[in-house]
């Protein structure tokens, strides 16, 4: 039995830290000094891997040019437009001691993640992981694709990166210079499945009492921003909230449409305690359809927020994503055409069918444990360090 230790660094913008530039706090010094370990097993080998971490916005800081930038955009990611040279010549320098002691770089979201600087990352690690949640036309072009090529491996969050053409994001990658890439998928929005087991909630008595007949689990149900990124996704939601009322009284039940841009308005808080997925989790919970459109791709936080509460999913699957991994129409979610007159015909189809209704809240709830299980950013992450495992040998 082998047993054989990684040094890391992990490049990550985390607003809890409370430092520059969410805070006037510039003393990194705790957050650099921290430590943590992930440890895998490869058949006979042990691999423990010791993360550091390397705040994204501490060039800034050690040359002072957060002075000159009181109001820093904490939230634009855009690296085609670099700081000033000096910031980019401190991060070559902080990067170049890491490169000293780590073999793995993981950089999270293309956070100040700049082509000058990118560009030396070959030299200086052995496995160099860019991690990215938000491929879609107009996000990736000032995001990711400046600097992907200087990377051997992506995580990708979206499977589909452009809703018109149907591309799928990994072929992207790899014509521009990345030869491994992996599906890690969103997984359920933060704590949902937390305020599910705290009030008991229970898939198998949710799809039991809709196959009686139950009245409690009711209503057409969508969380989300309008999608303003995807032309035909935000018509389509426009049309939503303009006959919201229409739509509720041909299909016989409530239409509730919350999130930015949506009639029913954000639901809130967003922040902690609550987290995103605490505050939406009892409208998932209690609703019978509910409406998954993409932006990009279907295979979203909302395809598994649906399944875990055991909501019937109604899907305009443009892409024929789905199949890919094994999702069936009647029998995980149901098929509709992208329209308002499709999705009521839809609905009234099937409404009436409780025993299949169940079965498919029951069949859908088991297929997202799977992919949750293969796609996992724990599963995918841990794939990809099997999958290079020789680079360390060099």
């Amino acid at each position: 039995m082998a047993v054989r230790e990684i040094e890391a660094v992990d490049i990550n913008y985390i607003p809890d830290w409370k430092k520059w530039p969410t805070t006037a706090d510039i003393d990194f010094t705790e957050i650099l000094r921290r430590r943590y370990s992930s440890t895998y097993q490869f058949g006979d080998l042990t691999l423990k891997i010791n993360y550091r971490h390397y705040p994204p916005h501490i060039a800034y800081t050690r040359i002072g040019e957060h002075l000159r930038l009181p109001n820093f955009d904490q939230w634009t990611i855009d690296n085609t437009k670099p700081p000033i040279q000096a910031v980019l010549n401190q991060m070559v320098e902080d990067l170049n001691e890491l490169g000293k002691e780590c073999d793995l770089i993981a950089w999270h979201h293309g956070y100040q993640c700049f082509p000058y600087v990118t560009k030396h990352l070959p030299d200086l690690f052995k496995l160099r992981i860019l991690l990215f949640s938000d491929d879609c036309p107009g996000s990736s072009e000032v995001k990711t694709f400046p600097v992907a090529k200087h990377f051997n491996a992506l995580l990708h969050n979206m499977y589909v990166r452009d809703y018109n053409t149907g591309v799928r994001t990994a072929d992207v990658y790899k014509e521009l210079g990345v030869p491994y890439c992996h599906l890690s998928s969103w997984g359920q929005s933060d704590n949902l499945t937390t305020y599910l087991a705290e009030h008991k909630f229970s898939i198998e008595e949710k799809a039991e009492q809709i196959r009686q007949g139950s009245s409690e689990y009711n209503g057409l149900l969508f969380i989300g921003c309008d999608g303003q990124m995807n032309r035909a996704r935000y018509n389509f939601l426009c049309d939503l909230n303009r006959q919201a009322d229409k739509v509720a009284a041909q299909i016989e039940m409530p239409v509730m449409l919350h999130g930015k841009g949506m009639r029913n308005g954000i639901l809130e808080p967003r922040q902690p305690p609550a987290i995103t997925g605490y505050t939406i989790a009892p409208y998932y919970m209690n609703a019978l359809f509910g409406v998954n459109y993409a932006i990009s791709s279907i295979f979203n936080a909302r395809f598994f927020n649906l399944g875990a509460a055991g909501v019937v999913q109604l899907i305009y699957d443009k892409n024929k994503e789905l199949s890919d991994f094994g999702l069936e129409d009647y029998i995980h979610y149901v098929p509709f055409n992208g329209t308002i007159p499709g999705m009521i015909q839809a609905i009234k189809g099937i409404k009436h069918d409780k025993e299949k209704l169940g079965a498919i809240i029951i069949a859908a709830h088991q297929k997202m444990g799977e992919l949750l299980s293969k796609y996992s950013c724990g599963a995918a992450y841990q794939e990809t360090i099997k999958d290079h495992l020789h680079l360390f040998n060099q």
